[in-house]
């Protein structure tokens, strides 16, 4: 592990020495940012696991068709969301 870390940070400083890089360069290209259309969607998904976790008593009651009818309306609104957050950073840049 400790070799792993070391050939990766002598890598990383060799090739941002040779270079005049910025730390915030540096920290764009080893962690690229991701579009507000993949990461709220993404966040209301876990988010929508730990309800569903939460929720389970619901389902071992035996109110299928409540349980699995909020899961599907999350989904969809999840879905509608990405869609109009992905069309809305387009239609943006198409603008300008």
């Amino acid at each position: 592990m400790e070799v792993t870390l070391n050939v990766t940070s002598f890598l990383l400083k060799t090739y941002y020495t040779t270079k005049n890089h910025t730390l915030y360069e540096i920290l764009n290209h080893l962690f690229i940012p991701m579009k507000k259309s993949t990461w709220l969607p993404l966040l209301l998904l876990i988010y929508l696991g730990i309800m569903c976790y939460i929720g389970r008593g619901e389902f071992y009651a035996g109110n299928y068709l409540y349980y699995f009818g909020i899961i599907a309306a999350t989904l969809f609104c999840i879905l509608l969301l990405h869609i109009f957050l992905k069309r809305g950073g387009t239609i943006g840049r198409h603008r300008r």
